[in-house]
This record gives C-alpha cells, structure tokens and sequence, in this order.
C-alpha cells in the first residue's frame, strides 16, 4: 500500500538511463500485533536498511522484492521479460538484469507499508518459496554468473546471496547435535570443550544479533525494542530451520523450476479433452465443456477416435501432457469406425461421443484388470460432477 507521493520520489532516480529498477523500503502496518510479527519486521528492517543499502553502495548485485518498486520497461524487456521457470521469479528476473548491464537503486527513505503474515503457517509457506526460488534460482544463475565479465567481488557476494539459505539445513544439524553433544562425556579437557563453545557462540551467534540490532535500530527502534525482538527473530530462525531445510531439498530437486505433483484428491478440473473424433472432413475435438473447431484432414480413410485412459487424463493437466497422452494413445492404438453422430454412447463401455480404445478395454481384445470398463471412473457421480456432465 504505497503512499500518495511514492511515483514522485522515486521516479527521479530513472534519469539516469542505466537504471532499469528503484526499490523503496517495507513498512510493517501489524508489527505490534504479536511477538511473531514483530520478530518478522526485525529481520526484513535488516534486510533492507542494512544489506540492501551495504549491496548498492558497494556496487554489488541486489534484488527486487517482489513488491514496492518500479521497473523500466525496457529492462524487462532486455532482460528476457518474466520467467516462472523458478518459485522467485523477482530475484531471478533482478539477477539477470543486473548480468545484462543494469544498475539497481534502493532508497531507504521511501517506504510502502505492508502486512506480514499474521499466523505460523502462512509464514511458513511464505518461507518455503523464498526459500525453494532462491535455491531454484542459484542453479540456473550461477553458471552464468561465474562466466559473465563482472568483477571477481560481485561474482563472490552474489554466490554466497543466492546460496544463502543453503545455510538452514546446517543450522538444523546443529541445533538437534547440540544436545547430545552437551550430554556426551568430553574427552577433551575442560578448557578446550570451553573453548569450542565459547568460539561457536562468538562467532555463530553473535555477529547475527549484531545484524538484527543494528536493523532494528536504523528502522527507529528504542533499545529496550531492540532487547526484546532480537532474541524473538533468533528464536524464529531457528524453529524456521526444519521448514526450510526441506525447501531447500525440494530446490535442488530433478530439475529447475519443477512442481510437486498434485494429489488425487486436490486435482484441478480436467482440462484434458475427452475424445478426438478424425472424420473425413477433419478432426475435431470434443470436451466436456464444447469443442473446438476442425482442423486439417489426417488424410486417413474413414473415422478415427480414442477415448484416453484415466493415466493419459491425469498426464494431460501436467505441463507436458499432451506430448505423453499422444504417445500413449499412439501406443494403444486407433479403432476405425464409422463417422458417429456426436452424444451417441457406446455400447460396449458408455463412454461419450467414442468406442474406448484404452489398452485396458474389452473393445482391445484384452481382459479388463477391473470389474468396471476403465472409463467407469470417469461416469462416477463425483467425476461427473467434477467434469461438468449431466448426472
């Protein structure tokens, strides 16, 4: 919820044509509301008032925030435009604009209020795809980064920025050793055992609270604020560390930009088309929702159908269905009939408007593995429903 002036102080900054994006700063309009908002507003005052402003007086790479910012068109365009290829398409499109030549702007005194997450699991969720993008991003930027002819600084500060949460699944490999490691018997002496701790308190605990107390103080904070939500933000980090261990897995997973796939229950409506009718004059395509118009003669004699199978159907939602349903129905096979008045049922199986060619089907030849045809699935009351065809 940017403020009334928020065009007119950051515009300026774009005279400078090398600028393709002015970042302003996050206000919190619910920080006070719980110990949990205000531990977030502590990290993102960090964030923002201290390594965004470190990063550009540097002249190091630094991201857009998906949010309370302007970009120049022609950046964007230069840039390849948008890609959901990762999880944060915003701090892969700032990456790869700053690769292209362009330079960033961040101004600490224009800030647009906003609302953090008010309950642990929408935090939670927010978390897991910062967390997932940035490794997602890493992967697909880092090999040209380190190619790119930028100076030998930038290419460092920005491996250990979008490996940064790379830092979570060891954080939480410490926090579960630390107590057996505290109840184990030491067979070093005590001076040295000491001497450990007392080193990874310094050097691991430490310089983070110093990070979360200076932002909090550059954001107006008293000190007697800064006592209580620094350990409050600690403490988050730390129960955050499981969550976004396992983000940072799934970011590594087979492939950059992957999406879980979605379970039975929670599918989406089908976007797959049921039959694909080919008469002479043209296949057509026919869905539950209408059909689509007619388009070249596949040159075959006759009439050509098939009904896909409940697999092929599940595959068509997917990004690459189409491709595996064409190769499944070219596998099963095509049954050649007589040019069929759309609606018509078959007698066999009861599947709309077609003669189910599935490989399952008693219309193959084969023995169904079911009871049931396997397009009884789709004439259930709930797939029906689901589907949109009449009861």
């Amino acid at each position: 919820m940017p403020r009334p002036d928020f065009l007119r102080r950051l515009t300026p900054a774009f005279a400078d044509p090398a600028v393709g994006m002015v970042q302003a700063r996050w206000g919190h309009l619910n920080r006070a509301r719980s110990v949990l908002t205000r531990a977030q507003g502590t990290m993102l005052d960090a964030h923002f008032l201290i390594e965004h402003r470190a990063r550009m007086a540097a002249g190091l790479f630094f991201n857009f925030n998906g949010t309370a910012g302007i970009w120049r068109r022609a950046c964007i365009e230069d840039s390849g435009g948008w890609s959901d290829v990762t999880l944060t398409e915003d701090l892969d499109l700032s990456y790869r604009a700053q690769l292209r030549g362009w330079r960033f702007v961040f101004d600490a005194d224009v800030e647009a209020p906003a609302e953090l997450p008010a309950d642990i699991e929408a935090l939670k969720s927010q978390q897991r795809r910062w967390t997932k993008g940035s490794i997602q991003t890493a992967r697909r930027l880092l090999p040209r980064l380190w190619r790119a002819p930028v100076p030998a600084r930038v290419k460092v500060e920005a491996w250990f920025h979008l490996t940064g949460n790379a830092a979570f699944p060891l954080l939480l490999a410490v926090a579960l050793l630390l107590l057996p490691s505290l109840l184990v018997p030491a067979s070093l002496p005590p001076v040295v055992v000491g001497s450990i701790q007392a080193g990874v308190l310094i050097l691991g605990v430490v310089p983070v609270c110093l990070f979360l107390a200076a932002g909090r103080l550059a954001a107006g904070g008293r000190l007697v604020q800064v006592l209580r939500d620094v350990p409050a933000a600690l403490i988050l980090g730390v129960g955050l560390s499981l969550n976004n261990a396992r983000a940072v897995l799934e970011g590594l997973g087979p492939r950059v930009g992957a999406r879980p796939a979605t379970r039975p229950s929670a599918r989406r409506a089908p976007r797959a088309i049921t039959t694909i009718i080919a008469s002479p004059g043209g296949p057509s395509w026919s869905s539950p929702s209408g059909s689509w118009p007619s388009g070249p003669s596949p040159g075959r004699p006759g009439g050509w159908e098939c009904c896909p199978s409940p697999h092929c159907w599940w595959r068509a939602s997917e990004r690459w269905g189409w491709p595996r349903c064409a190769r499944a129905w070219s596998r099963a096979g095509w049954r050649a009939r007589a040019p069929r008045a759309r609606g018509a049922r078959s007698s066999s199986t009861g599947c709309p408007s077609a003669r189910c060619a599935c490989p399952r089907s008693p219309a193959r030849g084969g023995r169904s593995r079911r009871r049931r045809t396997p397009c009884a699935r789709w004439r259930s009351p709930r797939n029906r429903s689901a589907a949109g065809w009449p009861a």
